[in-house]
């Protein structure tokens, strides 16, 4: 985008680039010093004063030693810690990629002014953050901050307020981009400067357009041009000057080319982006209470403001509050000098409006500590009554019904109420988590979705509630009658159970399509030897046309041709070849019947086809499948597929030796959405049934339903059928009588239900009663009994989260007012399942009042920011609870990917570096050329076709994978290691891949040929070389080596791969990932990475241990060509103290050095010590280590006697007594509890000191 490459000289003729701005000086600069004559800088601009703008910052490679030929972009210092630029600056070169560049790979220059003199501070980046919603097609939200190592003592630049108004302002831009619209060789060597005039975003679009010119974007410039930043200025300041002080009001972003006539610069507008700097940069923090209600006055629990670190002097925090009306709270609260918090009065307001829960936002900000805002929600004390209703039955699947849920409430609002629904039961019918109901008017419509549950469980009832809290809820029900939905099709992945068997699909009229039936078969029902053969290749297929214009039909739709497909299907409307790669997708993505799908090899069976007066029939006769095509006949399969003119379709099978594939009938729209699978198998005879019909809900206390149960049969029997009635819950529900006839030449009988009433607190319970009989298949049905005697629940979850966090056990609980006298079974529901899901109902033992539950934190892959979802919680009848929790937005990588074809990882060299991060490790990729580990001299593992040998590492010896160590591994013949045991699958699915412990080079099928695969053991790693190896299929050649460094870090060094279906990657053996989506191994940053150092210390010290010698250990990743001079150094000397510096010698890996521990005769516990060991061209690392202190100090006098108080502590009293100011003053130096540091403290001091 802005990057330079300064190498070259290249004149541009055309240019559409994006275009980027520069920074000027310090806060004393004139306007005087903007008017010196222009030259050819910036593109228009003048050289700047050096030193005139302190926060102005430089991008560089981390590899390159000039800061000229090494330059990214700018950028601006807003804090000591922090740097904003643009998002586009951080991104991978490769714009394809859309990934953060790896912190270590860049870093800040502050304090240059003439890049290839190397002057001013070079810094180090901890982290990078872009905006979450940045898009580089549009290059909205083009933000990113740079966390720097360690603090600089250079000047930042204030950001504009978020209400700055900007239009017509003078601002100054600066930077070491381009001088020159068509010389790519005329880019700065010095920092260049120059003003422009900020325009109106409705001018801009009018240059541009109307959506490519947001909110979040400010333009400046000349209409005519010849001013504006270009190529490399990216980053850097937009600023405008209030009074004697410069302030960031944007980033350097894109534009039309370099001060182009016509077009303006377009920059980041800091305005917009205040919150997500401050969610990172911020240094304040706010506390406020959870909830209250209207006229609560003063609340006794107080909100408080909180800084990390003390100040020197009093801080002022201004506060505010968004809803002024409902609290009323201070505008400032002072965090006195040496104190971390302060606490502000909170006074809850009361008035007359009807305006439900309201929640109230409270900011705390300070110029210097940044922003932070808390929210209270705040109960209305006005209620009202709501009522809900919804449609009285559909059919299970029947799909969103729009606005046919309608919510009403007894008077109208002063303000948008948002009201909570739920629904008791979410396997039926799901509703919206809430709906507005606007200010002044009185009901509101909401969706209502009928789902399909796979469950045979007759009609039933879905009671609907809507909430406001303190307010009257209101329910409904809705009946959800029972539609048998088969979606016709299974799944076979091992153990094919349709042989000798015949599956007849035929059309009912049903939603379903088709009834289904099966019967045992022994021979083809249509003989086939008067068909006419197909000659099918691997793959392939072959259209038939039909005669005399017959149609045969699937799914209602006719057709008078078809397609015959190799792998054991017929399709409709084209034809296919695919082999069942990815099954489902592949059987659903066309109109199909699919016998047996799976990879057939016809070429070495028969398949015929013929066209009857009835029928069409297809049949395949010993057709093997493809891995075995040079076996006999125990490894074919033959069956036949029968489609009738009438639409019915038949298939028969006979043997069956594939034994993995799809069977059943596609419509061809995709994956159902809610598909289960058939079991084929398990239809039944085309015989006689029973129909049992009874009311889907009751009430406890109904009584006697007279005639409302009704069984019917198909046909009239031909004498009387005694039906016998089971309830399987007597004490609800029961008949009269227990078992009812029908007589002869009838098809049905009614008979009475007794609904019974008890004074149990149960909730909702669901009874089936069926109907039985000799000869016939049961019949069910079941009917919900609605409890009358109620409670009310609540619920709590969590406040936050960071996604991919899985499974949080026990961490949801849900409580009703009083105990139950049953179990109670509770629905619960997440309104967003993409962030949260919790389990479809949790349980209430009887005599119990609370259940935790399980909250499960997914990760969506989606830069969506903090999200928030609603956990409610509901019994029909009783009163619904709800909490809600934040998912923070997390960055995660599961390191493997899925190749179908299209493997990319040839002659590249994966690093997988363990990192402390969330994700265990970090990754980075660089060209290979040849294996970084010579393989000449490694054993050979004598591997033959899936197999596997077990590797034994020399004594102490060990290799580790997300963290987990191991003295041994199994080296895999198929492209992987595991590790705990042996593997010898394929491991081609992302399934088989985490299943175990396994480091996938290339998981497929492999044929090593013995010789072709060898490892070895040296000072500090193990390898492991796959050479040469053919893949099982297409005999094409791999090349692979898996390095395990004994430091935990993994190399995968790829030659020539030609294996194009397989797994690549790391698994921790824990199953496939909740939320798992790919890796994109081959976008990982390049790397060339600084020599890494490792220290090791002991866990644990006591003060008394004086010198410990060689106990601490600097560790280098590789050995260095140098003499390397380490240092360290110690946070705390008065507790350790190590050596200044230690020597790793050229060509060594590590070094030992002292540790001495001071006894300090403070009582100050136990302490944490971080050790730190820096050098030169290497990444820093720090461990931390414990001291273990002595006896503590008695509080004496009027105080508490078993408590204690540090003498840290003490000193610091004598010290503040003394006038001195002291940074450090806590709360338990006041030993009496009186809220004062005075004389009985200095007194107690001055006795232990003469101790």
């Amino acid at each position: 985008m802005k990057f330079i490459q300064r190498k070259t000289c290249v004149i541009l003729f055309v240019v559409a680039i994006m275009a980027v701005p520069a920074y000027p000086g310090s806060d004393n600069i004139s306007k005087g010093a903007l008017s010196q004559e222009t030259s050819l800088r910036i593109i228009g601009g003048i050289e700047a004063d050096p030193g005139a703008w302190p926060w102005m910052a430089a991008l560089v490679r981390s590899e390159e030693i000039s800061y000229y030929d090494g330059f990214l972009c700018g950028g601006s210092l807003i804090h000591p810690r922090w740097v904003v630029t643009a998002a586009h600056c951080v991104k991978e070169e490769l714009a394809w990629t859309e990934s953060d560049m790896a912190p270590e790979d860049v870093d800040i220059v502050l304090g240059a002014h003439d890049l290839t003199n190397n002057e001013g501070q070079r810094i180090r980046v901890k982290r990078i953050i872009s905006h979450p919603s940045y898009v580089s097609s549009t290059s909205d939200s083009d933000i990113a901050l740079l966390e720097l190592e360690a603090d600089v003592s250079y000047q930042p630049i204030p950001m504009v307020a978020r209400d700055a108004v900007l239009d017509e302002k003078e601002a100054v831009i600066t930077g070491w981009g381009l001088t020159d619209n068509y010389f790519w060789c005329l880019a700065s060597e010095t920092l260049q400067q120059v003003s422009v005039p900020i325009v109106s975003n409705h001018t801009c679009r009018e240059a541009y357009s109307e959506e490519t010119i947001t909110d979040n974007m400010v333009c400046a410039g000349y209409s005519d041009g010849g001013k504006d930043t270009c190529h490399g200025d990216s980053g850097g300041p937009l600023m405008v000057q209030d009074g004697d002080t410069w302030h960031l009001a944007g980033i350097t972003s894109w534009g039309q080319g370099c001060a182009e006539p016509g077009y303006y610069g377009v920059y980041t507008r800091i305005s917009q982006f205040t919150d997500f700097i401050y969610e990172y940069m911020s240094d304040l923090s706010i506390a406020l209470p959870e909830r209250a209600t209207e006229g609560d006055g003063l609340l006794s629990v107080r909100g408080s403001v909180n800084i990390e670190e003390t100040s020197d002097t009093d801080l002022v925090i201004h506060l505010s509050s968004d809803k002024p009306l409902e609290i009323t709270i201070p505008t400032t609260v002072t965090i006195p000098a040496g104190r971390t918090s302060a606490e502000f009065d909170i006074t809850v307001l009361d008035d007359s409006l009807l305006n439900g829960v309201r929640t109230v936002t409270v900011t705390a900000s300070d110029p210097n500590e940044g922003f932070a805002s808390a929210m209270i929600k705040v109960n209305d004390n006005e209620t009202a009554v709501l009522n809900i209703s919804v449609p009285e039955n559909a059919a299970e699947g029947d799909g969103v019904l729009s606005d046919q849920g309608l919510v009403t409430v007894s008077a109208a609002p002063d303000c948008d109420i948002l009201v909570f629904l739920s629904s008791d039961d979410t396997t039926e019918v799901s509703v919206p988590a809430t709906v507005t109901i606007p200010a002044g008017e009185t009901s509101a419509t909401f969706d209502i979705s009928i789902l399909y549950d796979g469950e045979a469980d007759g009609t039933q009832t879905a009671v609907i509630t809507a909430s406001v809290p303190g307010w009257t809820a209101g329910t409904d029900s809705i009946d959800v009658l029972h539609n048998e939905i088969d979606f016709f099709t299974e799944w076979f992945e091992a153990g094919d159970d349709l042989a000798f068997q015949t599956l007849i699909f035929t059309p009912d009229g049903s939603g379903n399509f088709y009834t289904a039936c099966r019967e045992a078969a022994s021979d083809f029902l249509t003989d086939p030897a008067g068909g006419t053969p197909i000659d099918l290749g691997d793959d392939d297929y072959e259209e038939i046309t039909l005669a005399g214009g017959a149609e045969v039909f699937l799914y209602g739709v006719g057709y008078s041709s078809f397609y015959i497909g190799s792998n054991g299907y017929i399709t409709f409307g084209q034809g296919d070849d695919n082999y069942g790669w990815d099954p489902l997708s592949e059987h659903f993505g066309l109109p199909r019947i699919s016998a047996i799908f799976t990879d057939l090899y016809p070429t070495q069976g028969t398949i015929m086809w013929e066209q009857r007066d009835d029928r069409v029939v297809v049949t395949y006769q010993d057709i093997p499948k493809y891995l075995f095509f040079s076996g006999a006949s125990p490894d074919t399969s033959s069956f036949q597929i029968e489609m009738f003119f009438n639409g019915v379709i038949r298939i028969t099978y006979l043997d069956i030796s594939a034994n993995d594939g799809i069977a059943g009938l596609s419509e061809g729209n995709g994956i159902p959405e809610g598909f289960f699978e058939s079991d084929l198998s398990s239809y039944g005879p085309c015989g006689p049934s029973l129909l049992l019909e009874i009311p889907e809900t009751a009430a406890e206390g109904d009584g006697l339903l007279t005639g409302k149960g009704i069984v019917s049969t198909d046909a009239a029997p031909d004498k009387d059928l005694w039906v016998g009635l089971i309830s399987d819950d007597t004490s609800e529900l029961t008949t009269v009588p227990a078992g009812i006839t029908v007589s002869a030449g009838s098809t049905s009988a009614a008979f009475d239900i007794k609904i019974s009433d008890d004074s149990l607190l149960d909730g909702t319970q669901t009874v089936t009663l069926t109907a039985s009989a000799t000869g016939y298949y049961d019949g069910r049905a079941t009917i919900r009994i609605s409890d009358n005697e109620t409670a009310e629940l609540t619920v709590s979850v969590p406040e936050r989260a960071v996604e991919g966090d899985g499974v949080l056990m026990g961490q949801g609980t849900v409580t009703f007012s009083r105990p139950a006298d049953d179990d109670i079974t509770i629905s619960l529901a997440s309104d967003d399942t993409t962030e949260v899901t919790v389990p479809e109902t949790v349980i209430i033992p009887a005599g119990e009042t609370t259940a935790m539950f399980d909250v499960t934190i997914i990760y969506d892959g989606e830069a969506d920011g903090t999200r928030t979802a609603s956990v409610t919680a509901s019994v029909p009848g009783w009163t619904a609870g709800g909490d809600t929790i934040e998912v923070l937005h997390n960055e995660i990588d599961f390191f493997t990917e899925q190749f179908d074809g299209d493997n990319d990882l040839s002659y590249q060299t994966l690093t997988f570096t363990p990192d402390g991060s969330g994700n265990f490790y970090s990754v980075c990729r660089e060209d290979a050329a040849d294996f970084p580990s010579d393989p000449s001299n490694e054993t050979i593992l004598w591997l033959s076709d899936d197999s596997y040998a077990q590797a034994d590492l020399s004594q102490g010896a060990e290799v580790s994978l997300y963290g987990v160590s191991y003295s041994s591994f199994y080296v895999g013949s198929n492209g992987y290691i595991t590790f705990d045991s042996g593997d010898d699958s394929i491991a081609g699915a992302l399934s088989d891949h985490f299943r175990m412990p396994r480091i996938s080079a290339l998981s497929g099928d492999l044929d090593p040929d013995w010789l072709n695969v060898s490892w070895t053991e040296s000072d500090d790693r193990a390898v492991v070389t796959y050479r040469d190896i053919q893949g099982y299929f297409d005999g094409g050649l791999n090349s692979f080596q898996i390095e395990m460094f004994f430091n935990g870090v993994i190399r995968i060094t790829y030659l020539e791969i030609s294996l194009n279906y397989c797994v690549a990657g790391l698994s921790g053996g824990n199953g496939l990932p909740q939320g798992f989506f790919e890796s994109d191994l081959d976008s990982y940053a390049l790397c060339n990475p600084p020599n890494r150092l490792f220290i090791d210390l002991p866990e644990k010290v006591a003060e008394a241990d004086d010198v410990l010698a060689d106990q601490g250990k600097i560790s280098l990743e590789n050995p260095s060509d140098w003499h390397l001079i380490v240092e360290l150094d110690s946070d705390d000397i008065s507790e350790i103290v190590v050596p200044a510096a230690v020597l790793i010698l050229a060509g060594e890996i590590f070094t030992t050095f002292d540790l001495s521990i001071i006894d300090d005769a403070l009582s100050d516990g136990v302490e944490t010590v971080k050790i730190t060991a820096s050098a030169e061209d290497c990444m820093s690392c720090s461990e931390t280590i414990q001291v273990a202190d002595k006896d503590a100090v008695a509080i004496p006098g009027d105080a508490d006697y078993s408590g204690t108080v540090e003498l840290e502590d003490a000193i610091r009293i004598l010290k503040l007594l003394a006038g001195i100011k002291v940074r450090h003053v806590y709360h338990d130096s006041d030993v009496n509890g009186d809220g004062k540091i005075g004389q009985e403290e200095a007194m107690f001091v001055l006795i232990r000191l003469a101790e």
